[in-house]
Formats: C-alpha cells, structure tokens, sequence
C-alpha cells in the first residue's frame, strides 16, 4: 500500500483508460486525445483541450464526497491521494484527502 498517491496527468490518462476505474468514476471517460489542428501561435490544441479537460477531471475529484473519495483511495491502494488543479480565477490548489 502507497502512503501518498498523486494524481497527475499521466496517472489520470491511465486511469481514464483502465475499465475499473472508468467505470467506478465515470468522468474519467470525459478525458481524450481527440486529433485537431494547429494554432497560430505554434501550440497544439489538442494539448490545450486535454489540460482543460485533465483540469476538469482533477476539480471533479476535488469535489467528490468523502466516500466517493475513499473509494478511490481503496481503488488506487493508498492511504492518501494528492490532487492539484487551477480553479475559474487561476488560482491553484492541492488537496490531499
């Protein structure tokens, strides 16, 4: 068992693909890597529309009940789990639960 579990980006893109997890949270299947153009400055917007979307997941778990949030730390077979998101104003927080 993990003492600290922190959901990253490329944890949460695994998990969205992992049906266990998919399927006890289904927000995780709002994440995808649609393909899309370029924009002008150069910057993909699939990785925009990803961040937004990975952004979003991370809110939604920060927002979970505490035993939707235990059930996920059972899941992930940890103790506790750290997420970090940007809320509306751009402010960033971490929540460990």
């Amino acid at each position: 068992m993990h003492s600290l579990f922190v959901l990253e980006d490329k944890v949460l893109l695994s998990l969205s693909r992992d049906p266990k997890f998919a399927n006890a949270f289904p927000f995780l299947k709002s994440i995808s890597a649609s393909k899309s153009g370029r924009r002008c400055c150069g910057r993909s917007s699939i990785k925009m529309t990803l961040h937004k979307q990975l952004n979003a997941v991370k809110q939604t778990i920060a927002g979970m009940s505490r035993g939707a949030k235990t059930r996920l730390r059972k899941l992930l077979d940890t103790k506790q789990a750290r997420v970090r998101y940007i809320d509306g104003s751009g402010k960033t927080h971490e929540l460990t639960f």
